[in-house]
């Protein structure tokens, strides 16, 4: 990604620290790249979060005092009969959180080490982490590969969660083919970020990354340069379909690719 946009992104992750991490979430660079559900589509993700068995049992209070770290921009939605404040996003992130760990449980993965790219402000992590009891997964450890800017606010959002998920942040520069290993007990995410970069960063990460992966998950949301999913996931074992919600602009789709 580039562009002003991005650079002023940059600069806005660059500089929370531990005082404005709680009021990161109001910055307009923030609101504009990862904080950016609207309510309309808060309600689509809730509707599909109450169609998985694990609905009844999730801690929405937790939820709750994760989504409030940053102070951002909230809605009212009704989750078990009561009324909760929430940031439309976070919904988006509860329904990832719960269709990952339903295809983890689906691969009889109960041990796994995770690698994400592009990781926002860290709440997949966290969420995925917290939620993993529920499906009677264990996470070891959770790699977040990113730009060293969005590392720092990476750094600073988890450690104000006060969560015990056994993390590290890494910059994107100092990936090479030797960096990661393959493992039978590995799994890729990538939301809204792989699809995004130019062929030639996808064609780096695919290599270094993705392909000593067992599995993965990705939302694949086209950049306007690139608007087709990586070769790599046409073959047999990929599964791939629409997103749902659908986020991108008719005519283009964005999909949800599982490996």
């Amino acid at each position: 990604m580039s562009g002003p946009d991005y650079s002023n992104y940059q600069q806005t992750c660059s500089q929370i620290n531990e005082t404005t991490i709680h009021t990161f979430k109001q910055q307009r660079e923030i609101i504009g790249i990862i904080e950016n559900v609207n309510k309309t589509f808060g309600d689509l993700y809730l509707q599909n979060i109450k169609n998985y068995s694990e609905y009844s049992q999730l801690d929405w209070n937790l939820i709750k005092q994760l989504n409030d770290i940053g102070s951002p921009q909230m809605e009212t939605f009704e989750i078990n009969n009561q009324q909760i404040q929430l940031s439309p996003t976070t919904l988006r992130y509860v329904q990832y959180s719960l269709d990952i760990l339903t295809y983890m449980t689906k691969k009889q993965i109960n041990d796994v080490s995770i690698i994400e790219v592009g990781g926002g402000y860290g709440f997949q992590a966290v969420l995925l982490y917290e939620l993993a009891r529920y499906f009677s997964i264990n996470i070891n450890s959770y790699t977040i590969v990113d730009l060293p800017e969005a590392n720092n606010m990476q750094n600073q959002y988890i450690r104000t969660c006060q969560t015990n998920i056994p993390y590290k942040t890494m910059v994107c520069y100092d990936i090479t083919d030797k960096t990661f290993q393959r493992s039978n007990n590995s799994f890729f995410i990538s939301n809204y970020a792989l699809g995004e970069f130019t062929r030639e960063l996808q064609n780096f990460y695919v290599e270094t990354i993705v392909k000593k992966m067992a599995h993965g998950y990705i939302c694949w949301n086209f950049s306007v340069g690139n608007p087709y999913v990586h070769n790599y996931f046409n073959q047999p074992t990929t599964i791939s379909e629409e997103e749902d919600p659908q986020t991108n602009c008719p005519p283009v789709k964005s999909y949800i690719i599982r490996f």
